[in-house]
């Protein structure tokens, strides 16, 4: 076996063991709601460096930073109807501030906000496959285009966008950063799931479908799923949640196609 996938077999076994953080390089957990969270330096350091890329066409993207005055547009804007801890905290720390490997970068995402390497890897690949290029969610509607989106044909364009699938008109303060840069694409997102995961998003309500447990602090995979259908535990979020526990449970990610 390639000492590179022998570095990412260790990293990814190492972060699929739960339970509290680890100061071994690489290995990072799902941190319970009112952890304190590492920063951007922080993690840097913790993750757990090789040569191994398995997408060369994130190469650019992966070594773009947000400017300053993109990050003042972010941050001076608010996420609606959540705690105001979302937007006084959790909001301001998101600064895609890293760069590296595609899967440098995840782990960097996964450090910094607290959750399982392993599962924002299968996340990742459900979303792009790991390509930043990504595009998806394609509309007519000319009014969900973020501008210079990059559309299908005169008619058609996509409103996604990037590693995990960031859309333009939820994140409109976010653009074109959003699109440029792997780092602040995984940070934001990370930053939402954490949102969610505090138990912070106040307009969320019970579950479309009947068995599931009601939004509150400490779902991972109901966060999960409300990343994809906006809703909580609805038969898009439960659809989605079961491709990302497959693409996990066989860690596509090193599979020889990926």
């Amino acid at each position: 076996m390639p000492s590179r996938i022998l570095i990412v077999v260790a990293t990814a076994l190492l972060g699929a063991c739960g339970g509290t953080a680890s100061r071994e390089p690489g290995t990072f957990h799902t941190l319970p709601p009112g952890s304190i969270l590492p920063g951007d330096s922080e993690c840097a350091a913790q993750v757990l460096r090789s040569s191994w890329e398995p997408r060369s066409d994130n190469a650019a993207a992966n070594q773009v930073l947000a400017t300053a005055s993109q990050l003042q547009i972010f941050h001076g804007d608010s996420w609606g109807g959540v705690d105001g801890r979302a937007n006084s905290v959790l909001r301001q720390r998101v600064t895609g501030a890293f760069s590296g490997t595609t899967d440098e970068i995840i782990q960097g995402g996964a450090c910094k906000w607290g959750f399982d390497v392993n599962v924002i890897r299968a996340q990742a690949a459900t979303e792009s496959w790991w390509h930043q290029d990504t595009t998806g969610d394609l509309t007519a509607d000319t009014t969900l285009w973020p501008p210079g989106a990059t559309c299908q044909d005169a008619t058609d364009c996509y409103q996604s966008y990037g590693l995990l699938q960031i859309k333009w008109v939820y994140w409109q303060s976010a653009w074109p950063i959003s699109r440029d840069s792997t780092a602040f694409n995984v940070d934001a997102a990370l930053g939402w799931r954490r949102t969610c995961y505090e138990g912070y998003i106040q307009w969320l309500s019970t579950p479309g479908t009947p068995g599931h447990p009601s939004y509150g602090s400490g779902d991972l995979w109901g966060c999960i799923g409300q990343w994809f259908s906006g809703a909580w535990y609805d038969p898009g979020a439960i659809t989605y949640i079961s491709n990302v526990q497959n693409n996990l449970q066989n860690q596509v990610w090193l599979g020889r196609y990926f």
